[in-house]
């Protein structure tokens, strides 16, 4: 669907943030698509962080080990600390 697009339209080389703090539900799909967009980013030498502060969501990517391969955080502000240093060169 859309979210899929959206993550395959950004540019591989992204320091990218996902903000699912206005996402209420997530399916296999979506799952599914995070994952897709997550590794084509790394692949492509980005870096990637998820911002998620609903407890249902959280839960969600907590139990498929969803938090293990993604700095997942609850503020934009530690979203953006999670990507690193801007490299500037």
């Amino acid at each position: 669907g859309e979210f899929r697009e959206a993550l395959n339209g950004v540019d591989e080389t992204a320091r990218l943030v996902v903000d699912l703090s206005g996402v209420p539900f997530m399916d296999s799909a979506g799952l599914g698509a995070l994952i897709g967009g997550i590794r084509r980013v790394r692949d492509g030498g980005g870096t990637i962080s998820v911002l998620c502060d609903r407890p249902a969501i959280t839960r969600l990517l907590h139990t498929t080990g969803f938090d293990r391969i993604v700095p997942m955080v609850e503020t934009m502000q530690a979203a953006l600390e999670a990507l690193g240093p801007v490299d500037d060169s």
